[in-house]
């Protein structure tokens, strides 16, 4: 078989058998910003793995889009990620329950729906490469502003820029194993304490995302080195 020069053989074999993941974030820059680094990082198809913007920083809007992301796909989604943040709460709850009733809407082709909860805001995501604290931040003044404020005693952070994480991306990969394990102990205590799933202040579930990411990395590497 010919290939054209400059083909990626990794996404032209993959399209046979690499699932269609659905990542519908808020924010323009920070959240898609991540993502991407990401899915780069661990090498996925990006027209298996789409990543879109919300167009209004607006949750429920949010859950709107990807119904309507989902609608217009001619193939079956393996999973659709609804990402956003909790910060001054408005909106929120709404948004969590509209997409209970998308999980539950016939004529939706996907089999896994998950919200990629923040609370206050994807911030938390950073602080936990370096703190395992589970300091509240509530809902009064600006949530997120306070735990900015928190990451920027952290030398990597002392800059930190919303628009992007080229600055410490890297920085943050060997400390990636920490992040998660932080998050899913605070998630559980959180259960054990009885708070309502998705109102853990804080928390952050983009360990999910991750653990995709590492997990269809690893099944795509096996796969093509059977070709």
């Amino acid at each position: 078989m010919i290939r054209k020069k400059g083909r990626n053989p990794r996404n032209s074999k993959s399209r046979k058998y690499f699932p269609m993941v659905l990542i519908v974030t808020e924010g323009l820059k920070t959240e898609p910003s991540y993502l991407m680094k990401l899915r780069n990082e661990y090498r996925l198809p990006k027209s298996r793995v789409r990543i879109v913007s919300s167009k209004r920083s607006d949750p429920v809007h949010l859950v709107n889009e990807a119904e309507a992301y989902l609608k217009n796909m001619n193939t079956e989604t393996h999973t659709l990620f609804c990402v956003f943040d909790r910060d001054n709460g408005k909106k929120y709850k709404e948004a969590i329950e509209k997409f209970k009733k998308l999980e539950r809407k016939k004529g939706i082709n996907c089999k896994n729906f998950v919200v990629i909860s923040s609370v206050p805001c994807f911030e938390y995501w950073y602080l936990l490469h370096m703190s395992a604290s589970r300091k509240p931040y509530g809902l009064n003044g600006s949530p997120c502003a306070s735990l900015i404020s928190d990451l920027k005693k952290f030398p990597i952070f002392k800059d930190y820029d919303k628009a992007d994480c080229e600055a410490f991306y890297e920085n943050l990969i060997g400390l990636r194993g920490n992040a998660i394990e932080r998050a899913k102990q605070i998630l559980h205590q959180a259960e054990k304490e009885e708070v309502v799933e998705h109102y853990e202040d804080p928390s952050s579930r983009v360990f999910i995302i991750v653990e995709l990411f590492s997990k269809l990395s690893h099944s795509l590497t096996n796969e093509l080195h059977r070709q």
